[in-house]
């Protein structure tokens, strides 16, 4: 388990277009500046994909709600996924225990 996103080339995110975040961005930004439509699209990332050094990235996750899982499956086996934060809880115990330093 882990309550950290996972980057890595195990988990696998789906990438989405970038320019979704932009759109996102410029309606956020109209709608809490209260500026007419053509005023609010002169935003900082309006010519984001003319700046060489700038790379938007928008990954996607798939987030399951807890009540549409009944149980879940792991090598300490299968538990509901209320128990989840206690094992995470409790595995963060052991790892941190293994790493102390021991001094007699």
């Amino acid at each position: 388990f882990s309550d950290r996103v996972q980057l890595d080339s195990i988990t696998h995110n789906e990438l989405r277009d970038p320019d979704e975040l932009v759109n996102s961005y410029a309606a956020d930004h109209q709608r809490l500046t209260n500026r007419p439509e053509a005023e609010a699209s002169a935003h900082v990332l309006a010519d984001w994909r003319d700046l060489p050094n700038l790379k938007l990235l928008n990954l996607v996750y798939d987030l399951t709600p807890m009540e549409y899982v009944s149980m879940v499956v792991t090598e300490i086996g299968m538990i509901p996924p209320t128990s989840i934060p206690a094992i995470i809880r409790e595995y963060r115990k052991e790892y941190n225990n293994e790493d102390a330093v021991h001094l007699p």
